[in-house]
């Protein structure tokens, strides 16, 4: 919940948001190297939204940024 002395007059808050990817393997099966390649992709995928959104609005909601995926 939003601290109420930091909402902004329209009721907006800010939102800080944080994507942890500290699942990569160690090892050099074809497997694992197969699922580090899927997270690097998503957190490349995450960036570039992340981005886009940036240079299009000046409010990022959580909305938005799902409607990416």
């Amino acid at each position: 919940m939003a601290n109420v002395s930091k909402l902004h007059q329209a009721g907006n808050a800010n939102l800080l948001h944080r994507i942890a990817l500290r699942g990569r393997l160690k090892g050099t099966k074809k497997e694992t190297k197969s699922f580090n390649a899927y997270l690097e992709n998503l957190q490349a995928q995450v960036c570039e939204a992340h981005h886009q959104l940036s240079e299009t609005s000046s409010i990022i909601t959580a909305e938005s940024f799902r409607s990416k995926f």
